[in-house]
């Protein structure tokens, strides 16, 4: 009750806003208190025989009060003079938090500015401008007769997808669209409309649970295989994720085969929090070999934090990244917000694969490694702390259920005892569950989308 009450006070006098504490004693004669927060969470191990204290702090949002926080804990247990240290690491986070948009900036290291250079005031893109940007991506691809560009629209009844506008200007022989129902009317069972001409585009809808590709299918069987997929900023979830369960699941080339042209482009901005379209870049880039060119590039539209992001990914094209800058270049002359290449992730190099230069694997001799061991041999390790971050690729819906079997079940093939538990979920889209050990601590922190990491202390 004194560690919890003197950790939550110092929280609270920070700024903070804890939530439920989880507080039990430990088989060292101390205690461990882990306190969860709608900012991230604290962990605090004590070893009174040692008189140290153990303090971690995991912020998801409000990162500029970590000092704060730091130097409030340490005036919590009586270390403000010292001694003590500190480390830093890079850990997951929580989706849909208040002001993520705000406090993405806060996020990593921190630029220095040593010019005196003129502010960027550009803004990002009004709707004309995403016109603009996709109708402009179509110059990517060689356009043909058996060339079938499919685009993913959102709501039906709204009517909105300024893709499928800009794709019509074109003239496109066999463009399609596919939509999902209204908001509200997605029921428990998949309903999905037949392809039917609308305004001289063949258009689909897409109802309920999409648990198959069938539609896709549907699609492939009538107007070949799909040589250019666009992803509408109004775009669903559903259809999304969709097309990213065809890429992922095992041993689903015959599929993907039919479906794909061997050099199919994706093209799909990141608008929002929403981890699907994440998911159907990096699914789409894991399908190919090294020796087809899997290449993804990312354009910003307007500033570099605030900007329209848009992914490009391409199999079978060595010059993809060429094509991507001339699209920057262009986009940028039609609407005069600043256009660039931003990121870049380039062939997966497979195991066994011959690649065409010698890199060279440096070894633990590459290294003075003698200060290190006498900083070692000085310290007396109290405990072991592992962060382990995985990405869920499954098609079905991560739940809190599965990730607290899966805790149960690694704790249980660890042999580690629990002796208290619970589970958080107030602050943002994810889940916070976390389990007291009799020597330590296991943490699950679920970001609402499809990453995971698990925080082992034993």
């Amino acid at each position: 009750d004194i560690l919890e009450t003197t950790l939550t006070t110092a929280l609270l006098n920070g700024g903070l806003s804890p939530y439920s504490a989880v507080v039990q004693p430990s088989e060292n004669g101390g205690a461990v208190a882990v306190i969860s927060m709608k900012q991230g969470y604290v962990v605090a191990h004590t070893w009174p025989d040692h008189n140290y204290v153990g303090l971690e702090i995991h912020l998801w949002a409000q990162f500029a009060k970590l000092e704060t926080i730091k130097s409030s804990l340490l005036e919590a247990v009586g270390s403000t003079k010292g001694p003590w240290s500190t480390y830093r690491i890079v850990a997951g986070g929580m989706l849909g938090t208040e002001n993520w948009k705000e406090e993405q900036s806060t996020i990593g290291p921190r630029p220095i500015h040593s010019r005196d250079c003129e502010v960027n005031t550009d803004s990002g893109p009004d709707d004309t401008t995403i016109g603009t940007v996709m109708e402009e991506t179509l110059s990517i691809i060689e356009m043909n007769d058996n060339t079938t560009v499919l685009v993913l629209c959102g709501d039906s009844s709204q009517g909105s997808c300024k893709t499928l506008r800009a794709f019509e200007k074109k003239g496109i022989k066999n463009l399609v669209a596919v939509w999902t129902c209204q908001s509200g009317e997605h029921g428990e069972i998949a309903n999905t409309s037949a392809l039917e001409m609308k305004d001289g585009v063949a258009t689909m809808v897409l109802c309920g649970p999409v648990d198959s590709i069938d539609w896709l299918k549907d699609i492939v069987k009538t107007y070949g295989k799909v040589g250019f997929l666009a992803v509408d900023p109004e775009a669903s979830p559903v259809a999304i994720r969709s097309v990213s369960s065809l890429l992922l699941e095992d041993d689903n080339e015959e599929d993907i085969d039919f479906n794909l042209a061997d050099n199919v482009v994706f093209v799909v901005p990141i608008v929002d929090t929403d981890g699907s379209r994440v998911t159907l870049v990096e699914a789409s880039r894991w399908r190919r070999e090294i020796n087809e060119h899997v290449a993804i590039h990312e354009i910003t539209v307007g500033p570099l934090q605030t900007g329209m992001k848009v992914w490009f990914t391409a199999t079978r094209r060595p010059a993809f990244l060429s094509h991507v800058a001339d699209i920057a270049s262009r986009i940028e002359q039609q609407t005069g917000i600043k256009t660039a290449v931003t990121g870049n992730m380039l062939d997966i190099v497979k195991e066994d694969t011959v690649v065409p230069y010698a890199p060279y694997v440096g070894t633990m001799d590459d290294y003075e490694t003698i200060p290190g061991l006498i900083q070692f041999s000085n310290q007396l390790p109290l405990g072991l702390q592992s962060i382990y971050q995985f990405q869920y690729t499954g098609t079905s819906p991560l739940t809190v259920t599965k990730l607290d079997r899966a805790l149960e079940r690694v704790l249980y093939e660890m042999d580690l005892s629990v002796s208290a538990s619970a589970i958080s979920n107030e602050s943002g889209h994810g889940t916070l569950l976390i389990s007291a050990l009799k020597e330590g601590h296991a943490i699950f922190l679920w970001d609402g989308g499809t990453f995971v990491d698990m925080n082992l202390f034993t």
